[in-house]
């Protein structure tokens, strides 16, 4: 199993520059949409990488393939990938679970807010992945 992070540095530039367009026309509900789809996305990719990493390092992948979430993401903040622990993930991933839902239009107003923190998380945890490729 390698680590490959290729995908996940695309998400990252795709998301920096959704909410660069974003800040530009705030009140455009496309360019915020579409900003919304790249926070999902770029957030399934650095679970999947952050997952991938930790079970490569693992003497026991299967341990971490049974792991919560929760433990997924206080482990990698333990091993310095993650700025964040997992209240602040937990934060992100309530977000990601409502995202889907567009009868919730207050949702769109939170993601984009919650952006630019994640952005610098999802930034250190590309760094120090790219350390990790194998």
């Amino acid at each position: 199993m390698d680590l490959y992070i290729a995908p996940l540095r695309r998400a990252v530039e795709q998301l920096d520059e959704g909410l660069r367009r974003s800040l530009l026309d705030p009140g455009d509900l496309l360019i915020r949409d579409g900003l919304i789809h790249r926070f999902e996305f770029t957030y399934d990719l650095a679970l999947k990488a952050l997952h991938r990493c930790l079970a490569l390092a693992s003497a026991q992948p299967q341990d971490v393939a049974a792991m919560s979430m929760e433990s997924l993401v206080t482990l990698g903040h333990e091993q310095a990938l993650l700025l964040g622990g997992w209240p602040v993930w937990r934060t992100w991933s309530d977000l990601r679970a409502h995202t889907g839902h567009t009868d919730e239009e207050p949702m769109g107003p939170e993601v984009v807010a919650a952006v630019p923190r994640f952005l610098d998380e999802v930034r250190h945890l590309q760094r120090r992945l790219a350390g990790r490729v194998v």
